[in-house]
């Protein structure tokens, strides 16, 4: 058996003795905790597709941009 103690000050707290790990037991807590670091994670990959996708315009921006430069000196 795990011998535990209770943090004092927060009853939702233990330590366990022989890890010395402080564990929550605090289960709707730890469900927060879980919704938080999901939503998170969606916000970083919209992030990163939104990133992906501004590259992608900057350089199609200056693909055309090279386009046209090349038509002009063509012309001249």
């Amino acid at each position: 058996m795990t011998n535990i103690l209770y943090v004092e000050g927060n009853p939702s707290l233990v330590r366990d003795v022989s890890t010395k790990a402080i564990i929550n037991t605090n289960v709707s807590d730890y469900e927060t905790y879980l919704k938080n670091k999901e939503i998170m994670t969606n916000r970083v990959m919209q992030l990163k597709e939104q990133n992906d996708k501004i590259n992608k315009l900057e350089n199609d921006i200056n693909e055309i941009k090279n386009m046209l430069v090349t038509l002009i000196n063509k012309e001249n």
